[in-house]
């Protein structure tokens, strides 16, 4: 399943949630191939360690080599290491096969959601509709209550820049990255009636959300007005 995401500045890019066919078919490799180099080791012993594939008895002898380990601790790592390895008449291979199975496919259904997650985060991204946002919310990308991406603005680690303010900037008209009451900003009054009702209201709710300052709120009030 797709969904649109968006950075602050307007960046859009369709990301991937849902389940992961690639991981269902090649497992950890996936992961490795994703360079989360971690998540495939701690993924590849795991799945060793539960499946009856030969070799844990040759790393139990090297274990028993070691000689400052008591000789009744080797009993137990013997029992640990080969706990998945018994013969055939007994459930505990059964047990190791379906254990991996289950994480298998949980994993399968959970690992975009999560590196989506991370990368949202990480790029901060936010979904671009709502539908986006049921999307991420469903598949655990997002909070609830998460954001949509600013659409009439740009939200800075300096503060809310509107977009007209980014157009003044971009053409060497403004050189400060706070508001100003520069009568070349004032771009926005032919605009039409609708538009600038869509533009009120998101204004409003960008005062709901203490995206903007009261003072930001004004001015952009102010250039509706003129």
């Amino acid at each position: 399943m797709k969904v649109i995401v968006s950075d602050v500045l307007g960046n859009k890019k369709k990301k991937y949630v849902g389940v992961s066919w690639l991981y269902m078919f090649f497992g950890p490799f996936y992961l490795l191939c994703r360079g989360k180099v971690l998540s495939f080791l701690l993924l590849v012993i795991m799945y060793y360690y539960f499946l009856p594939i030969p070799g844990m008895q040759y790393l139990a002898d090297l274990i028993n080599k070691i000689n400052f380990i008591q000789p009744n601790a080797f009993v137990y790592i013997n029992k640990l290491l080969l706990l998945f390895r018994r013969p055939w008449s007994q459930p505990y291979n059964y047990i190791g096969i379906i254990t991996v199975v289950l994480i298998h496919f949980a994993i399968s259904f959970n690992c975009e959601g999560i590196m989506l997650k991370k990368y949202m985060r990480k790029k901060m991204l936010f979904p671009l509709t709502e539908e986006d946002a049921r999307k991420l919310i469903y598949y655990k990308s997002a909070k609830f209550d998460v954001k949509l991406a600013p659409q009439n603005g740009v939200q800075t680690l300096y503060g809310y820049k509107s977009a007209e303010q980014l157009w003044a900037e971009k053409n060497m008209l403004e050189s400060r990255s706070t508001y100003s009451n520069n009568p070349v900003m004032h771009t926005l009054s032919s605009l039409p009636k609708d538009e600038k009702m869509k533009r009120r209201e998101h204004y409003n709710q960008l005062l709901k959300d203490k995206v903007i300052t009261l003072d930001e709120y004004k001015i952009l009030i102010e250039r509706l007005n003129m």
